[in-house]
């Protein structure tokens, strides 16, 4: 079984993918404009960002 701590830990890591996933897309037509990109580029955009990140992983 997990230890306490680990299982702790681990539950914060997931709140915290979970909050900086859902920050993302605001943050980006923030930094970017509004109407830099249309917002189905930005999807693809922010999912081929989150791959490329997990492929690291």
């Amino acid at each position: 079984m997990f230890k306490q701590s680990a299982y702790r830990r681990a539950l914060l890591y997931a709140f915290l993918a979970a909050a900086l996933y859902a920050l993302n897309a605001p943050l980006s037509k923030l930094i970017m404009g509004e109407d830099a990109v249309a917002p189905s580029m930005m999807a693809g955009l922010l999912y081929l960002g989150a791959g490329i990140g997990m492929t690291t992983v």
